[in-house]
């Protein structure tokens, strides 16, 4: 049948997008005023209001990153786009797909945004009109907002009761914290009135892109690792912090949708020998997880994989480090773990729900996650992680035959070009990137003349 005339004395507006796309600040004009903040929301943020004489009802659903598939976007973000459409009753009249024209726009940007998009409606590129900064398209629904009321409901309750199960947790782990303390004989490790670890040791593992390094920075309170660059090889940083001396290994990463068997054997060997540059043992593995990218059952797999190339008992000693939690708005840490499903409320569950969220240069995080690494020693006994030491040992060695072999290497085409005032073309001699950081670590002193790199005293390995 023929549709009924609008009524345009109502207006009923979804707002759709990646992230930073300038969703907020297209609501704020639409209405005159300030009604959405600059602050990335993870879930619906709904308006109301009266401009131009007609009654809006604005909704700003939550954006997606903006190059990314998806498969990969948190199960949150989806049913967010979903159940923004349930929120303008009976159906929105609008939707705005909102466009940064001063950023680019490639193929995989546009295939991010119908898959994400197309998550409305079948039927919606038939609506759509694309307005570069305020994109406007029109759009049907066919979600039944009483079912996506009921999902929300669900969840915000497992939510509570995982809150509940972690809160009973933490008061059984002080008890056994309190004990653990009493008991030690120790008294360097217990000074003062507030008894803590003196020294805690901890290794970050994680796929790349997950933040490791960042995290590292973080924990540090400067900038100590590369959060840009690709860690190729372990590396250990010190500092003393809340009256704690900790030391913090990086390890490299593995791709995300990489299995073990397919994995470089120097990244294994690598995330292996961060074992042994904290002895006697870390006292935590931080599993570094992106709350932008979801856990599917395939990469749940490949980051068991990952930590139990360590050994069984790594999970006692593992807690779950979310990062960029900035992104998740005023949801709950343990909203997103329901709302993502199965594979990451499993792989927070193997790490007996230990759990932490990084913000962005808070460093209330870090003396919050010192004490989660202490109540987990207690936990614990005391007990360290411990690798097996005899396969240590085979791995140290084969990297010092590799530093060894990338070292003559670089003497073979030093000799070669002892007139040339930049070795920068001779770095095709290197099998790898890996190969050439062995050399750097071969190394005492790098210095740069006329922006090239040039290098002297070799160590003898």
């Amino acid at each position: 049948g023929e549709r009924a005339p609008m009524d345009v004395s109502e207006l009923r507006i979804v707002l759709v997008g990646y992230r930073n796309a300038g969703k907020s600040s297209v609501g704020n004009t639409i209405f005159g005023r300030a009604e959405f903040g600059s602050k990335q929301a993870i879930k619906c943020v709904t308006r109301r209001g009266k401009t131009s004489g007609i009654h809006v009802t604005l909704v700003e659903a939550p954006g997606w990153k903006a190059n990314i598939a998806l498969e990969r976007s948190p199960l949150l973000i989806k049913r967010e786009l979903e159940r923004s459409i349930t929120l303008c009753a009976p159906e929105p009249h609008v939707i705005l797909l909102v466009i940064d024209v001063d950023k680019s726009f490639k193929e995989r940007h546009r295939r991010a945004v119908q898959e994400h998009l197309e998550l409305l409606s079948e039927k919606v590129w038939n609506h759509t009109i694309v307005l570069f900064s305020c994109s406007l398209s029109l759009g049907d629904s066919t979600i039944e907002a009483a079912d996506m009321e009921k999902l929300k409901t669900e969840l915000e309750e497992r939510a509570a009761k995982r809150r509940k199960i972690v809160l009973r947790e933490n008061e059984t782990l002080m008890f056994k914290k309190t004990n653990h303390w009493n008991n030690c004989t120790n008294s360097s490790n217990v000074p003062g009135d507030s008894p803590h670890l003196s020294q805690v040791r901890i290794v970050l593992l994680g796929y790349r892109g997950s933040g490791k390094s960042s995290s590292g920075n973080i924990i540090i309170g400067r900038e100590q690792f590369d959060p840009v660059g690709r860690t190729a090889q372990c590396e250990k940083r010190e500092e003393e912090i809340s009256g704690r001396q900790v030391t913090v290994v990086d390890t490299p990463g593995w791709g995300c949708d990489v299995t073990i068997e397919n994995a470089p054997e120097r990244t294994k060997r690598e995330i292996l020998l961060g074992m042994s540059l904290c002895p006697p043992g870390p006292h935590a593995l931080l599993l570094v997880v992106r709350v932008e990218n979801s856990v599917t059952e395939k990469r749940k797999k490949t980051i068991e994989e990952y930590v139990e190339l360590l050994n069984e008992g790594a999970w006692d000693h593992t807690i779950v480090l979310f990062t960029y939690g900035e992104y998740l708005g005023d949801t709950t840490i343990e909203e997103f773990i329901e709302s993502e499903g199965k594979p990451l409320q499993t792989l927070v569950e193997k790490c007996g729900n230990r759990y932490h969220v990084f913000k962005h240069k808070n460093r209330r995080n870090v003396t919050e996650l010192l004490e989660k690494i202490e109540d987990m020693v207690a936990k614990n006994n005391g007990r360290v992680y411990t690798a097996d030491k005899d396969r240590l040992e085979v791995m140290n060695q084969k990297r010092e035959e590799e530093g060894k072999k990338a070292c003559e290497r670089m003497r073979s085409v030093q000799n070669k070009r002892k007139n040339s005032k930049s070795l920068m073309g001779e770095f095709i001699a290197f099998d790898s990137f890996c190969s050439f950081t062995q050399f750097l670590h071969g190394c005492t002193e790098i210095y740069t003349v006329n922006n090239s790199i040039n290098f002297i005293n070799y160590r003898k390995i």
